[in-house]
């Protein structure tokens, strides 16, 4: 019973430190937080602005179980990425070569609000 408790407590005290560790600012952004969770109205877009650094990144867009979300991430030059990606799960991968703000817009086109989790790096 000691070594299940002991085990218990090792999975404990690691799962706390990994998600206090991928909870703050990733490696090529700056000040901003890793993801985010919202719920998108049915037909609504959802706007965000994510500062990275130079060199490569990546945006994934997950939803609860809506296949009908878009995801463009844009940049301050006018250059746009569209997401790809199968069912609930849209992927944008971009080589970033000037640091700056980007442009993110998920769209829903859904007939029913849809909760989207955002997770730029």
């Amino acid at each position: 019973m000691k070594l299940y408790m002991g085990l218990l407590q090792w999975h404990l005290v690691t799962a706390v430190t990994f998600a206090l560790v991928l909870a703050s600012a990733g490696p090529g952004q700056a000040q901003t937080r890793s993801s985010t969770t919202t719920t998108i109205p049915a037909g609504g877009v959802a706007y965000y602005n994510v500062s990275f650094l130079d060199g490569r990144h990546t945006v994934r867009v997950v939803s609860d179980d809506n296949p009908f979300i878009d995801v463009t991430v844009s940049d301050s030059d006018g250059h746009s990425f569209k997401g790809a990606g199968i069912w609930r799960f849209k992927t944008v991968r971009l080589n970033v070569y000037r640091p700056g703000t980007f442009y993110i817009e998920i769209h829903n086109f859904s007939i029913r609000d849809s909760a989207i989790m955002l997770r730029a790096n």
